[in-house]
């Protein structure tokens, strides 16, 4: 089992400007999330 550290990267650790809303949060992760899989090959689905 992995302990969590300080120097970590989690999900908890997402910043989002102050008064982003849950929907333009959600946007800006999924295009992200689109950015890392277009041209990869190597996902297992």
């Amino acid at each position: 089992m992995i302990s969590r550290t300080d120097d970590m990267v989690h999900a908890d650790a997402s910043n989002f400007a102050d008064g982003v809303t849950k929907d333009d949060a959600y946007e800006q992760v999924l295009l992200q999330a689109e950015g890392l899989f277009t041209g990869q090959r190597n996902w297992v689905w």
